[in-house]
């Protein structure tokens, strides 16, 4: 991502490294026990891993489970890299002008992680062709 913007909260269904090339990144991590606090899933926004909770301007009137939700904050330096774990739910905002890079990558246990719908229904069929299973 390259400018001064912010990304909505969501998460992942692969790990992630997001590397910081250039400006500072402010980053809110919530872990994925606390889904039920930001509404997941929430299918009418179109993407099942992306939350209607607007972290910078939370309105507890309408996501009051929210309030109890455990927000980890991280402001990421050039040069520093953060691990996000699949599942994991992040937003992110650019502090100033930015560059960043992110490496995602599938791991069997990134896959048994997931909980994308995809994945819940099709698990057995996906893992085994990854293990090569028949």
């Amino acid at each position: 991502m390259v400018g001064t913007r912010a990304t909505p909260v969501h998460f992942d269904g692969a790990d992630n490294l997001l590397v910081q090339i250039f400006g500072r990144k402010k980053l809110i991590l919530i872990p994925p026990a606390e889904s039920e606090k930001l509404y997941y899933p929430c299918l009418r926004l179109g993407h099942v891993h992306y939350s209607p909770v607007d972290i910078e301007d939370p309105d507890f009137v309408q996501f009051p489970k929210f309030k109890d939700a455990t927000l980890f904050e991280v402001t990421l330096e050039p040069g520093e890299i953060l691990f996000i774990p699949v599942r994991w739910w992040h937003h992110a905002r650019s502090l100033e002008t930015a560059i960043s890079l992110n490496f995602w990558w599938y791991s069997m246990r990134s896959l048994f992680r997931m909980r994308h719908p995809y994945f819940v229904f099709h698990k057995d069929r996906v893992t085994k062709k990854l293990l090569n299973v028949r």
